[in-house]
């Protein structure tokens, strides 16, 4: 084990809060790491090897220079699992500092195993993450069976049937920039003690979540989910959406795909909470390039229109199908006599050559408001 040199300055900052005295902590090599005194970090401390080097358990200096880049005081070596990896030097007169000798060992030694835990921790769960991230996208470039070995590693058994939960939060375009990220960590936090309190895989992305769980179904799933969703709190600034892969899925990156194109397909839905399975012409929307549904309103639509009047006719024809075709409750919802309402209609078919009104012929409206909703 190294000691580290952010792990030495934190020790030595620590350290001497608490007695009030020069601290000193130095390296395997004697070579002085951090410094109550900023000057001497970087020297050799002669005294620091010396008790490497011969296994002392103390070295007590009486005078400055006695060794080189040694002042008086006490020096103890740092043991952690066995191994001495540095030395913690307290300056100052004997009869002053060598109380805190055996006290000050002992804190530094813990603090370097806890750092050096948390350290390990870190690295394990960036691993860990990235084993995710492979399995997820599919993109794992050993064979199938170093793979299952790597799950297993991590207590993750991936030839066990999953289901994939997407969560994304999107920050609408208004209030503070530093809140709305608060905000953001905050149901972060939430989503993951959500998925590990149910046992489920957390993985974390850059503007997403995912929980991994065992097979559920669609209805036990909707309940813990509403649940969760209706019970947290979120700032009006912040939007959460959350998509459910298809029961049926047997591939991790079918479902994953699947998720996320439940999350696209909720954008412009009043509600926040989609499955795979309820999806129909909105799973063929989002398969459709943006370049080609906006060539296709061109077209459609012609040059009949500017962005004024395409929303208002739009937005007529959303009500008017949400309406089930009542010309009656359409008129009201929008405030229009129903003569207007007719003479809008007809005047749709006469530019577009399509009749909104005729069954087959609303399709091509459905799929122009669809379209829309999206850019």
């Amino acid at each position: 084990m190294e000691v580290l040199k952010k792990d030495a300055e934190e020790i030595v900052r620590e350290i001497s809060k608490i007695i009030g005295q020069q601290i000193n902590l130095m390296n395997e090599e004697g070579i002085i790491l951090a410094s109550t005194d900023k000057n001497r970090i970087g020297q050799f401390h002669e005294g620091a090897l010396k008790i490497i080097n011969e296994n002392l358990d103390i070295l007590v200096i009486e005078k400055d220079d006695e060794f080189i880049g040694v002042k008086k005081g006490i020096n103890l070596p740092i043991t952690v699992e066995g191994v001495t990896v540095g030395v913690i030097g307290i300056t100052g007169e004997r009869e002053n500092v060598e109380k805190f000798g055996l006290v000050i060992k002992k804190m530094t030694e813990i603090l370097l195993l806890k750092n050096y835990y948390n350290d390990r921790n870190k690295r394990n769960e960036k691993v860990r993450k990235r084993f995710i991230e492979e399995w997820l996208e599919g993109n794992y470039k050993e064979d199938l069976g170093r793979f299952i070995q790597r799950g297993n590693f991590f207590g993750i058994d991936i030839q066990e049937e999953r289901r994939v939960i997407v969560f994304q939060l999107f920050e609408k375009l208004v209030g503070d920039e530093l809140e709305n990220q608060m905000e953001i960590d905050r149901i972060n936090g939430k989503i993951k003690d959500f998925c590990e309190r149910r046992g489920w895989i957390f993985y974390k992305g850059i503007n997403f979540c995912v929980g991994i769980c065992k097979k559920i179904s669609d209805g036990k799933l909707r309940e813990d989910l509403e649940k969760f969703l209706n019970g947290l709190r979120v700032s009006k600034n912040i939007k959460i959406l959350v998509g459910v892969d298809l029961f049926e899925s047997k591939d991790i990156r079918d479902s994953f795909l699947q998720g996320k194109k439940v999350i696209s397909s909720l954008k412009n839905k009043n509600r926040n909470l989609g499955f795979y399975s309820q999806l129909t012409l909105e799973i063929i929307f989002n398969e459709i390039p943006i370049k080609i549904q906006n060539e296709f309103i061109k077209n459609f639509f012609g040059k009949n229109f500017d962005k004024k009047d395409l929303e208002e006719n739009l937005k007529i024809l959303e009500i008017y199908y949400n309406e089930n075709g009542s010309l009656g409750k359409t008129s009201e919802k929008l405030f229009m006599h129903i003569n207007t309402l007719q003479y809008k209609l007809k005047k749709l078919k006469e530019i577009t050559g399509y009749d909104p009104r005729n069954l087959n012929e609303a399709i091509y409206y459905q799929l122009a408001l669809q379209f829309y909703k999206k850019k």
